[in-house]
């Protein structure tokens, strides 16, 4: 008696899509873009924030999204904040924060809006044009309600300390 072969026929395996609760994928990459999940690493890290030329641990180009976590500091740590630029894995781009914060100094109420373009390129960001606009609508005040512009980039006051990059 001859001996009996057991086989057993298995597709190959399949792709489960997202919408049957799997991830659509057969890579992690793409399993990842596909559930919109992305991982995160961190650039750069200063605590007491920096206003210089900074150097990136990575470059720019690794990474879907770049967010850039900033503050002013004109008087005392105001409007800490990010913002999250996607640059789609490009090389370099230019970016533009903007910011206000509502000021008392020295018993006058100001309003100040920041505005700052910042090159980021490989491993490097680099501060650009900064820009401050103050308004004093008090009349009685020194200023007579004026509406003050001012080229702050000698200043230094806006800082950065942390930059992370996202990708998936």
């Amino acid at each position: 008696m001859a001996e009996a072969i057991f086989t057993r026929c298995v597709n190959p395996p399949s792709v489960l899509t997202v919408e049957r609760g799997g991830t659509g994928a057969v890579t992690v990459t793409a399993a990842r873009t596909n559930l919109d999940v992305m991982t995160s690493v961190q650039l750069f890290y200063n605590a007491a924030g920096t206003h210089g030329t900074i150097t990136l641990s990575d470059t720019v180009a690794n990474y879907n999204a770049i967010e850039i976590f900033h503050y002013e500091n004109d008087y005392g740590k105001l409007n800490a904040d990010s913002l999250k630029f996607w640059n789609n894995k490009n090389e370099s781009f230019d970016c533009v924060f903007t910011t206000s914060a509502p000021l008392v100094v020295n018993d006058e109420n100001q309003i100040k809006f920041f505005s700052v373009a910042i090159t980021i390129s490989k491993r490097s960001l680099t501060f650009g044009l900064e820009k401050m606009i103050t308004f004093r609508p008090k009349s009685t005040s020194s200023s007579n309600g004026q509406v003050h512009l001012i080229d702050f980039k000698n200043y230094g006051t806006h800082q950065i300390y942390k930059v992370v990059g996202y990708k998936y």
